[in-house]
This record gives C-alpha cells, structure tokens and sequence, in this order.
C-alpha cells in the first residue's frame, strides 16, 4: 500500500478511474521506487542506485524543477506503477517522461491516465522517452505506443549495459497527438 509517513496526512487520490487512482510520490515513498527498480528490466529504464535514501533525496528536489510531477500508479492498495516527467524545456514546451510499472504489459490504462494529468496539469507540447532497445525493456516500448507514443529513431550503441552497447529507442508523442 502507498501511504506517506505517519507524520503527514494521507496525500488523497489525484485521479480515479477502473479500479486505478493516481498519488503523488514523494519521499517517504522512496522504499517504492527501490522494489519498482527491483522489478525485471526496470533497473535498465532509469538506471538510478537502488538506496531509499538517494531516492527520498531527488524526490524531494524533482518537484522544484519545472514541470515535473512524480505520480504513482496504486490498485487495491499496491503501488503498481510510477512516472514523472523530468528535464523540461520551458522553451519548447516538452519534457524527458520516465515510467515503471510491475507489469508493463497490462499498464496501458494507468500510463494513460499519469499522461493525461501530466499535460492537463501543464503547458507541454510534447514529452520523450528513451528506451534501452533490448528484451527486458521491450514490453516498454510496446506500452508507450500504445498510448500513442511514436518512435523517432535510435541513438546508436548508446548505452552500456553489463559492458555490451545497446541502441536506444527514442520515443515521443504530442499533445494533440494524444488528445
């Protein structure tokens, strides 16, 4: 269950919808990001330490940067996804997104939803994702277009993992695109 630390008071639903609510994610959530990373290729979608507190530490700094709003996905209590945008450009109006979920492959619905709010609740135009192109992460690549993510090319041998390169998928999608 996502609930936030005793001291605070419970962070009510942002959106409902199918059994699906939406929460922020703030940094007594931190033991949430570490079992999400946990979960079979995630670590390669957000390559980040595994430490609750590192992760409690850019929890409570992301929502200074602009346009950023880390939300969890929660279902009968269990968390079952995370996402927030991240490296807005307030110039041009889009931002980097990330997502994790425990099954990617039944997550559509609460992408959808985590996307909606994230561009009812800014001025984006556009958000991007990259994805390492390789089995584990595939059934991401799968998820984002099927929300309506489009894929914009590879970046080359651009990541190192286990010290083989892989390519990177570059996915976006547009606001209009998506409404």
């Amino acid at each position: 269950m996502i609930a936030p630390s005793a001291a605070s008071d419970p962070v009510p639903a942002v959106v409902e919808l199918d059994g699906f609510s939406l929460q922020l994610l703030e940094p007594a959530h931190a033991h949430l990001v570490v079992q999400m990373l946990a979960q079979r290729g995630n670590r390669y979608i957000l390559d980040f330490p595994p430490d609750a507190g590192t992760i409690a530490a850019v929890l409570a700094d992301l929502p200074r940067e602009p346009w950023t709003l880390p939300l969890a996905a929660v279902r009968d209590g269990e968390c079952v996804g995370m996402a927030t945008t991240a490296l807005a450009n307030v110039k041009a109006l889009h931002a980097g997104f990330t997502a994790l979920f425990t099954d990617p492959t039944d997550a559509a619905l609460p992408l959808a939803m985590m996307i909606r709010h994230l561009f009812w609740s800014f001025p984006l135009r556009r958000i991007h994702a990259q994805i390492p192109a390789m089995d584990l992460t595939r059934e991401y690549v799968d998820l984002l277009t099927s929300v309506g993510f489009v894929d914009e090319g590879r970046l080359v041998a651009h990541v190192l993992v286990a010290g083989q390169p892989f390519d990177m998928v570059a996915l976006g999608l547009l606001r209009t695109d998506f409404e």
